[in-house]
């Protein structure tokens, strides 16, 4: 039968979960900026096209 995990361990584990959040969320948060960056970029190049299509420039 296992035995029950100590307070020590547990506080471990604890700061462990911590920090992997943290991480994902600065992960979340650069995959975010990086997304809106290329939507942004995207749609001045259709917008771009769209100009040198109807003839404005």
């Amino acid at each position: 039968m296992k035995e029950p995990v100590d307070e020590k361990t547990m506080l471990e584990i604890l700061e462990l979960a911590k920090y992997a959040e943290q991480k994902a969320r600065e992960t979340s948060e650069l995959a975010t900026a990086i997304a809106l960056k290329y939507q942004k970029r995207m749609r001045e190049i259709r917008e771009a096209r769209k100009q040198q299509v109807s003839g404005v420039k």
